[in-house]
């Protein structure tokens, strides 16, 4: 069953990816805000994304390469759960605190400065893990915690300076790009699994051996060094190519807590991802016991590999449907008498809360192992799409100076939550782990509501100043 809906969902992505990426499906019409959109900054557009998404998947690489070593890695270590669970929990509290305020100085210090600490960070991280010692190990989750705030706030936030700053480009323009790092994402998650897997086979030994003799290092340690190598290409890139930006003389900390509890747009939109990511985060760590206890006697038979892959193409096919739903809803708008219209992209994020949520509750009401995992690939694809749909929120509601320290601010209740039901989830049947996760989604849901409602523009597909009209160019 498993290989028939990998195969299946991989053909639907195909489709969608010829019909958005090759047929340019996300409004062929030429742009009349901006710079010139007429073609002729266009191939320097595709340069500059190439060079950030090179970048990106590779940093992404690395930390999907290392995932599903690092429990059998503690676990060879001799570890007990508890030890084990300490350890993940370490990471999350290192997250919400210390990668808050590393992640946050970005903004000041320089954000490209701030990327290759990243690369620096979690290269010590995973050297860490070549010596079996728990208090190295702790402090390895540490550095891996602070590690995936700046991955997922600087990055982007770079990115963001650079093409509306330096070069100008559209903002429409942005959709497209947000999408493929979803999409990209995804891929390099399937691609690295697949690896990991082979060079775990064929590795004799690991490249790297701190062990000191107290145990044999396991051939999977490999892994790791080979996250270290996607690193330092990653740097070698960035300090050839990356010029570095930051958020002027008007960021920090301070600056960035006041502008956050000031604007209700902000702190609306910070708690729609802490309460969606929550739920995201939670069912992570969840699906393979769900899936595992629906099948019953049969537990054995989940191929938990073509599962997770088919989830990746799940998230793949929402990456693209992005562009397909924005599309249709701007140009609805566009044929529509009235002059109020909510921004496209929040519509769409709605509806996919409103999918989402039907999506994580059917598991908790009908305990059939295939309706569970299909709901499990339908809440993939709605992953899909609200990754970039809410990175493209945050660029319009979230300002250039403060935004990766409010992006680290996000982080913080979304920890807590996960956090939360990490400490809890042993006490937890599958049933109140549904309801939980579909509990913070319709929290997500009802802040979607109310951040449309005080977004509506009186000017069609319009939104905040300074905004760009996402019904618009669409062919990078």
């Amino acid at each position: 069953m498993y290989v028939v809906w990998f195969l299946l969902s991989s053909c639907i992505c195909g489709y969608l990816v010829y019909l958005v990426q090759v047929k340019n499906a996300f409004n062929q019409d030429k742009t009349s805000d901006g710079p010139d959109t007429s073609g002729s900054s266009l191939p320097e557009f595709r340069t500059f994304q190439k060079t950030f998404l090179t970048v990106y998947y590779l940093c992404v690489g690395a930390d999907w390469i290392q995932g599903p070593y690092l429990y059998k890695l503690y676990a060879y270590y001799g570890f007990n759960k508890g030890e084990i669970g300490f350890l993940f929990l370490a990471g999350y509290l290192s997250s919400a605190v210390l990668g808050t305020v590393v992640a946050s100085m970005a903004d000041s210090v320089g954000r490209r400065k701030t990327c290759l600490g990243f690369c620096a960070c979690y290269g010590v991280s995973c050297l860490t893990k070549h010596v079996p010692k728990y208090e190295i190990l702790l402090f390895g989750r540490l550095l891996g915690g602070v590690s995936t705030s700046i991955l997922f706030s600087v990055f982007e936030t770079w990115y963001m300076h650079e093409h509306q700053r330096r070069h100008a480009f559209p903002d429409s323009w942005l959709v497209k790009t947000l999408s493929l790092m979803t999409f990209g994402s995804s891929a390099v998650a399937i691609a690295t699994g697949v690896v990991a897997a082979t060079l775990v086979d064929i590795a004799p030994a690991p490249f790297i051996d701190f062990s000191g003799g107290i145990v044999k290092p396991p051939s999977f340690l490999v892994v790791f060094d080979i996250a270290i190598i996607m690193l330092v290409i990653a740097s070698g890139i960035m300090i050839k190519k990356w010029p570095e930006n930051d958020g002027g003389s008007s960021s920090g900390l301070l600056v960035g807590w006041v502008t956050l509890t000031s604007n209700p747009r902000i702190w609306v939109l910070g708690l729609i991802q802490a309460c969606f990511e929550g739920a995201m985060y939670v069912f992570v760590f969840s699906w393979t016991p769900v899936l595992e206890h629906t099948a019953g006697d049969k537990a054995g038979a989940v191929h938990h590999g073509y599962v997770f892959a088919t989830f990746m193409v799940c998230m793949m096919i929402g990456s693209n449907l992005l562009t397909v739903f924005v599309t249709y809803v701007a140009k609805k708008q566009a044929t529509m008498a009235s002059r109020t219209h909510t921004d496209p992209t929040q519509l769409v994020l709605l509806y996919t809360m409103a999918v989402s949520i039907v999506a994580l509750l059917v598991p908790g009401i009908i305990s059939s192992h295939f309706v569970t995992f299909i709901s499990f690939c339908v809440f993939e694809v709605c992953v899909g799409i609200y990754m970039p749909a809410i990175a493209y929120q945050r660029l319009r509601h979230v300002p250039h100076e403060v935004r990766a320290t409010i992006m680290n601010f996000f982080r913080i209740p979304l920890n807590v939550l996960v956090i939360l039901a990490l400490l809890n989830v042993g006490h937890m049947s599958h049933t109140m782990i549904s309801m939980y996760c579909a509990g913070l989604l319709c929290a997500a849901a009802g802040a979607q509501v109310f951040m449309n409602k005080i977004t509506s523009s009186a000017t069609a597909l319009g939104g905040p100043k300074g905004s760009s009209k996402v019904d618009e160019e669409g062919k990078a």
